[in-house]
């Protein structure tokens, strides 16, 4: 297929993940675009006021996140447009915390990462497009309030972790735009490990063009 051919089934489909943290239903849009082309993934989380939950996001430079979290009282680190956990878990000391400057070295002075706080606003990172190996990975969150999650009979704050990892941008990206609701109806969580999430966003894009691929040759295709 040459660059810049766009695919197109009509109105967006729905494709259904496997229940894995959170319920998770993703809208992809299709095209083959140059691997420069920046994926913009918007994520809302609607119950970090009630449950513990993580979830691991891959990216490459030059990606961009928007997310919201619904329910929450505090981002993990308060001052989370300056900086970030550099851990797994979004437990911020003074061995993990770090500036997004030192997080991308590579990055212009004048570089502005991240602006709005997941909460009133969505939290919007920005990757540099000029990052480059090693490639990072770090972690922020947010965190209900403090008497809505009873474990063992000890009222605690529940945590929203989103575990970020940076790595390098493949040859071509089918993936544009990504927008997920991680619902409130959803199972207990669990974490999702990078490259699970990975095999099962791209077995939904090889379904979806396998699916335009079967209609382009007169097949038919039936919901089930």
């Amino acid at each position: 297929m040459a660059p810049g051919t766009v695919l197109s089934a009509g109105p967006l489909c729905p494709w259904r993940l496997r229940r894995v943290s959170a319920l998770a239903v993703v809208f992809l849009a299709l095209a083959a675009v140059d691997s420069r082309a920046n994926v913009i993934r918007k994520i809302t989380f609607e119950s970090c006021d009630s449950r513990n939950q993580k979830v691991i996001l891959t990216v490459n430079p030059g990606d961009s996140l928007f997310i919201r979290c619904a329910g929450a009282v505090n981002p993990v680190p308060k001052h989370i447009n300056v900086a970030c956990c550099h851990d797994t878990g979004a437990r911020c000391t003074e061995e993990t915390e770090k500036t997004y400057q030192e997080t991308f070295p590579s990055a212009p002075p004048e570089f502005i990462f991240s602006y709005g706080d997941g909460i009133n606003s969505a939290w919007q990172l920005k990757i540099p497009e000029s990052t480059k190996a090693p490639y990072p990975s770090f972690s922020v969150g947010w965190q209900g309030p403090p008497s809505s999650l009873v474990n063992n009979g000890v009222r605690t704050a529940p945590q929203t972790t989103v575990v970020i990892r940076v790595e390098e941008a493949m040859d071509s990206e089918i993936l544009v735009s990504i927008t997920s609701t991680i619902s409130r109806s959803a199972a207990p969580a669990s974490t999702l490990a990078g490259s699970k999430q990975k095999e099962l966003l791209r077995g939904g894009v090889l379904a979806a063009l396998g699916l335009l691929v079967s209609l382009a040759a007169g097949g038919r295709w039936e919901r089930g």
